[in-house]
């Protein structure tokens, strides 16, 4: 599952289970706490309670003798004056309570106290912090709330155990999800220090699944360009080496006096140079062209079936040679944008590589059409065609595909396609190179309009 999924889910469940927690805790801790709320509730009552001692002992003050009742009557009088004045003073402060320094005045309504002006200091963090400790506002030695901090105090210290939990399932988590990075930085680790990569071997169908499918695929692509450099350098050097030892050997051969310099010796020196030259020259032209950007690039409009047309007689004799033919298909009134020059860079690769490798008695046709953005153009030969595991190479620089064909006087670097390809991108247009069935090979441009 994708890592998208996975992180909203679990929070989910992380949550919902939160939730659970709670309110199992709470059921449990409040059953247990309230059966010692209930214990002390009965206590209390037990304590205020109008016992049958208490009851005799108020039902025998008739009994008592004339001057104890008369007593006890005084004082209960006292005790009602006692409470109607109290209850005067809650109900009119302000006619018993002023301000100044002596102790009682004598008023209509009774004595009044006199208070003094005292301006108290108050400060704002005692209510906060008062607040903070007791936000019920309810008596700290009360039954209720005994109640209350005893299951908050359960149900932070449950959370707290909780959190710690799913903390560390969520550490483990992190750990497994991240296992393909560790890896991944393994292996190239291993393949910056030693050269040595294992492919890795990955199942989930996750957000690492495609880094890990482009990082193979990466590893694979640099050992086939170590594969095509090695050969390119073991190929370079042979090609190289063959003109430089002949020449070699005819300078030796004229100083030790077995040749002259004459009519005869002269042009093979100069075919073995041209040799030497034409293979640095390969190599030169195919690194300036590669230093072109789309801004370097001279764009024009010009027909296209008379720019192929004019190219390809060029290669009549060598068509004619190897009993080839090229043919164009298209309308005569499609233009295209590109830089001139380029485009008859891709049309010498592409007829120069049908004639050295499609083979005797071969056609290849030029087709293209125009659509509301695009020029497509497509080159189809029905040759021999190239190894279908090999049709994703053939654009690499220096790869060749069947390096016995290429053993000849007009060595070839295997850039053509590399060529056309950069061509092609650096017009913003697209490369696609197809078997034919049921032989041959497609070339397939694709330039904006």
């Amino acid at each position: 599952m994708r890592l998208s999924y996975q992180i909203p889910i679990i929070t989910g469940i992380a949550i919902i289970a939160t939730i659970i927690i709670n309110i199992l805790a709470f059921h449990y801790f409040m059953g247990t706490l309230f059966v010692a709320y209930t214990e002390e509730i009965e206590a209390i009552e037990q304590k205020w309670s109008l016992s049958p001692e208490k009851l005799t002992t108020i039902l025998d003050v008739s009994t008592l003798s004339d001057e104890k009742q008369d007593e006890y009557k005084e004082v209960i009088s006292e005790l009602s004056t006692i409470s109607t004045s109290l209850k005067n003073i809650s109900e009119n402060p302000e006619l018993y309570i002023q301000s100044g320094s002596d102790n009682t005045q004598a008023t209509e309504w009774g004595y009044a106290l006199k208070v003094s002006d005292i301006k108290k200091t108050e400060n704002p963090f005692a209510n906060i912090s008062s607040l903070l400790a007791n936000p019920t506002g309810w008596d700290e030695d009360t039954p209720e709330w005994r109640l209350v901090i005893g299951l908050l105090t359960r149900l932070l210290v449950t959370d707290l155990i909780f959190l710690i939990v799913i903390t560390g399932l969520y550490f483990l988590w992190i750990r497994r999800v991240f296992i393909p990075v560790h890896i991944i930085i393994d292996r190239l680790k291993a393949y910056i220090d030693s050269a040595r990569f294992q492919n890795i071997s990955y199942t989930r169908n996750d957000e690492f699944a495609p880094l890990v499918s482009t990082i193979n695929n990466l590893y694979k692509s640099l050992r086939v360009q170590e594969n095509i450099r090695s050969n390119f350098l073991s190929d370079i050097s042979h090609e190289i080496r063959t003109p430089i030892t002949a020449v070699k050997c005819y300078l030796e051969a004229i100083e030790d006096g077995m040749m002259t310099l004459d009519d005869k010796t002269i042009p093979l020196l100069q075919t073995e140079l041209s040799r030497l030259t034409g293979i640095t020259e390969q190599i030169m032209e195919y690194e300036n062209l590669t230093h072109h950007y789309t801004e370097d690039i001279h764009v024009e409009r010009f027909p296209l079936k008379k720019q192929i047309e004019s190219l390809i007689y060029e290669y009549i004799p060598q068509l004619e040679k190897n009993e080839q033919e090229i043919i164009v298909k298209g309308e005569m009134d499609i233009f295209v944008r590109m830089d001139k020059n380029m485009f008859i860079q891709i049309l010498h690769n592409v007829f120069s590589n049908f004639i050295k490798y499609s083979g005797a008695n071969t056609r290849l046709t030029c087709s293209y059409i125009r659509t509301k953005e695009n020029i497509t153009i497509i080159f189809s030969d029905n040759g021999i065609g190239i190894p279908e595991w090999e049709i994703n190479l053939v654009k690499e620089k220096f790869y060749r595909v069947d390096k016995s064909r290429t053993r000849d006087a007009s060595m070839s670097m295997g850039i053509g396609l590399s060529i056309i390809d950069h061509i092609v991108r650096i017009h913003e247009g697209s490369l696609s190179i197809t078997n034919e069935n049921p032989n041959g090979l497609s070339i397939k441009i694709i330039i904006p309009r």
